[in-house]
C-alpha cells in the first residue's frame, strides 16, 4: 500500500531533479534523474489511465532530449 501512495511523489521528485539539474547545466545528473523519472512514470502509466500515460509520454520525450544532450557532451569530452 505504501508504494501506491509514494510512487506519485517519487515520480514528481525525479522530474524536479531532472529539470533542476538540466537548468543548472549538470547534464550527467539530469540524465540520471531522467532515467529514474521515465522508469517511475512508466510504472504509474502501467497502472492505467490516460492522464498517467500522457504524463509518461511527456516525461519520456523530455528525458530523451536530456539524455541525448548528456551523451553528446560525454562524446565531446572524450575527443
Amino acid at each position: 500500500r505504501y508504494v501506491h501512495v509514494a510512487v506519485p511523489d517519487w515520480a514528481a521528485a525525479a522530474v524536479r531533479a531532472m529539470t533542476l539539474n538540466e537548468q543548472a547545466g549538470r547534464w550527467r545528473q539530469a540524465a540520471s534523474s531522467a532515467r529514474a523519472a521515465v522508469v517511475v512514470s512508466g510504472g504509474l502509466a502501467e497502472l492505467g489511465g490516460d492522464t498517467l500515460r500522457e504524463a509518461h509520454e511527456k516525461i519520456g520525450a523530455r528525458a530523451r532530449v536530456i539524455m541525448d544532450r548528456a551523451s553528446e557532451l560525454d562524446r565531446s569530452a572524450a575527443e
